[in-house]
Formats: structure tokens, sequence, C-alpha cells
């Protein structure tokens, strides 16, 4: 995306198109043109039909807790990558807690 400015002003192309409407028409009505753009969005999404989800195709299995617990675990366990941030995290977060801070005096 392009930007437009430097800085912390720097403004998106759709920022900019966005900043000019707000000059030319003014507050009220780009208030209310943002609103029409939101309604549209909604009626768009709304018209989409609804498919059926796994849940409604077959009958929802028991749950217990342990089954609840362990599933992201696995999950975790089956991905290298996801494996490297848990570990990694972990460490880093047991790190940062440590009280076993260095102090140097002056």
């Amino acid at each position: 995306m392009r930007t437009v400015g430097c800085g912390p002003a720097r403004l998106s192309r759709r920022s900019a198109t966005g900043a000019i409407v707000f000059v030319q028409v003014g507050p009220a009505l780009s208030f209310a043109i943002n609103a029409v753009t939101f309604l549209v969005s909604y009626a768009a999404i709304r018209s989409v039909p609804k498919v059926a989800t796994a849940t409604e195709v077959s009958p929802p299995r028991a749950r217990s807790f342990g089954r609840e617990l362990v599933e992201p675990l696995r999950a975790i366990a089956s991905v290298p990558m996801l494996r490297m941030l848990l570990v990694a995290g972990g460490s880093y977060a047991a790190m940062a807690r440590s009280d076993d801070r260095v102090v140097v005096p002056r």
C-alpha cells in the first residue's frame, strides 16, 4: 500500500482519500457515508447463504476435562514451529521473572 507523507503523519492512500472527503463535505456527511458503507457491508455479509457446519451435521460428542486439556497440547506437539515457540516463550518468561539479577554497585 502506498503511503503519503513522512513520520507519524503518514497516511495510506485510503486514509488520504478519507481525509479529503472529510474536509470537502464536513464531518456530519463523512460519518453518514461511513455508516452507509457499514450497512452495505452488513447487508452483503447477511446475503451470503448459510452452510451446514460440522456441529450441525454430526451429533455432539461428550467432552471431558482431560480431553479438553490434552487436545491443544497434542496440536502443539504435532507442529515443530509451535513447539519451538512454546519452548522459546517459556524460557523467556522464566528468565524475565527470575530474581537472579546481577546488581553492579557504583
